[in-house]
């Protein structure tokens, strides 16, 4: 289903709630890199990590001369730019006589491979460089039957949807093939399935449900998965809260479905999560017989790591009257088991994040673990761009907070003075101020003290960087 956010008139609040994730301030510029994306809508890049940790970002931008261009980065560990990668880090030699609206970009041995929604295929090696010898000069241009809504790559193989058709390119041989479904519905997109298989997703706009069936890579329907090859994801009220939905699925290590859909109503906006084993039946045991619900959510991506589910997108909230919406980064976090909020992810198991953007939500992420992930998405403030960003929970920024003595930052708390001042065994290289969202508030260098005095009453978080590069998080409460 489509994953494309559209906006209307926003407004700007924050959340009182104290938070433990924070932007970590050692990633990017206090913890995003970001680059302006004017001609698309914000947060439609694509992300994916190498095993060295480096990640590879795919958007398309404009040119002094309005090409559109398509725009490849590959950042360091720490969100600077990898300046061993294309032109300094940078690749933009693929141009496009129309915008592609999406991007897709997987991992294949060394190489990269970037697939737009019009169906160019490019192929980059691990230095950036175009792989000459595939395609036209690195670009394979999928014709009209082999296009396709989403790919997956899986093995050597690229697999996409046509019309009612199963699609692949073989990267390795670029031999194409197309093979007819035998399925009633209308084809909308392909997964990964279990064991080996493909889901379908498939949309039957006359019952308004949306399913998804199970084939094989040769496009046979697997008939003993759910109802004869098909299960019901969920049944809309009406055709215009369909044509309005979009949804995410991904599996666990051991096959189980989890797929998420966004539903609108015009009164509300919710996200269901329904759990599927790798036969096609629903774990009743998961949230509320198999459902559990998001109020006020929307879907962008998820990830699993060990027994979590992570669901990234946006806490959409709206006034009393209906009128105006709120749009801000969240991530919320499920035991993929039994469907209950993961509170020991940011005390309650939803985290938000609301910047001075007018609005900011997560298209992308990739859990790195327990107490740190990384997501890439837009923002919007005048002018359109494009983000990567790493989170961390600020309870565990350092390792070595522990090894220091106890006694090694001493200061008054709660604060009741304007001035923050820090006794410290050792030297303070510098000191950052943070407020409940995760958003930088006050910043010293080279200071055992920090002037709050712009800062109302409530929780902060200071990080302390010592001389010696050991960094030390205190919550810190400010009542004058």
């Amino acid at each position: 289903m489509k994953k494309i956010f559209t906006f209307l008139a926003l407004t700007l609040t924050f959340a009182t709630t104290a938070q433990d994730i924070i932007p970590d301030d050692t990633f990017g510029t206090d913890g995003f890199f970001t680059f302006e994306n004017p001609n698309t809508e914000a947060g439609n890049a694509a992300t994916t990590i190498q095993a060295d940790g480096k990640i590879i970002v795919v958007d398309q931008r404009n040119t002094t001369n309005r090409a559109n261009e398509l725009f490849i980065a590959r950042l360091n560990t720490d969100g600077t730019p990898d300046l061993n990668f294309a032109n300094n880090g940078f690749f933009t030699d693929v141009q496009f006589e129309f915008t592609p609206e999406d991007y897709q970009v997987f991992l294949f041995e060394d190489d990269i491979i970037v697939i737009t929604q019009v169906g160019d295929v490019i192929r980059l090696n691990t230095d950036g460089e175009l792989v000459t010898s595939f395609g036209d000069n690195g670009v394979f241009t999928l014709d009209g039957n082999q296009r396709g809504r989403e790919f997956i790559l899986l093995n050597n193989i690229i697999y996409s949807i046509g019309f009612n058709s199963l699609n692949s390119l073989n990267i390795e041989t670029e031999e194409t093939n197309s093979q007819d479904l035998d399925i009633p519905n209308e084809l909308n997109g392909v997964s990964e399935g279990a064991n080996g298989q493909l889901y379908i997703e498939t949309i039957n706009f006359q019952t308004r449900e949306v399913l998804i069936t199970a084939i094989d890579t040769d496009g046979n329907v697997n008939t003993s998965f759910g109802n004869n090859g098909t299960i019901r994801i969920h049944q809309f009220t009406d055709l215009e809260e369909l044509e309005e939905s979009f949804g995410i699925f991904c599996l666990d290590s051991i096959g189980n479905l989890y797929a998420a859909v966004f539903i609108d109503d015009s009164t509300e906006f919710t996200t269901l999560i329904r759990k599927f084993d790798a036969n096609g039946n629903i774990v009743t045991n998961f949230g509320d017989a198999g459902t559990v619900t998001l109020p006020d959510t929307i879907i962008g991506d998820s990830d699993i790591l060990e027994n979590q589910l992570y669901i990234a997108g946006a806490e959409l909230l709206t006034n009393i009257n209906q009128e105006e919406l709120q749009i801000n980064l969240s991530v919320t976090s499920l035991n993929i088991v039994t469907g209950d909020l993961n509170t020991t992810f940011n005390n309650t198991g939803n985290f938000v994040f609301n910047s001075n953007a007018n609005q900011e939500f997560a298209a992308n992420i990739h859990v790195l673990s327990n107490d740190s992930f990384i997501t890439s998405g837009g923002f919007s403030n005048g002018i359109n761009a494009n983000f990567v960003a790493r989170f961390i929970d600020s309870n565990l920024l350092s390792t070595n907070d522990t090894a220091l003595p106890t006694n090694s930052i001493r200061f008054k708390n709660p604060i009741t003075t304007q001035i923050l001042t820090f006794s410290s065994a050792s030297d303070i290289d510098n000191i950052s101020l943070y407020n409940v969202l995760g958003r930088k508030v006050a910043f010293n260098k080279n200071a055992k003290e920090i002037n709050t005095s712009t800062l109302s009453n409530g929780t902060y978080f200071a990080r302390l960087t010592l001389k010696d590069k050991q960094i030390i998080t205190k919550k810190v409460i400010i009542n004058r």
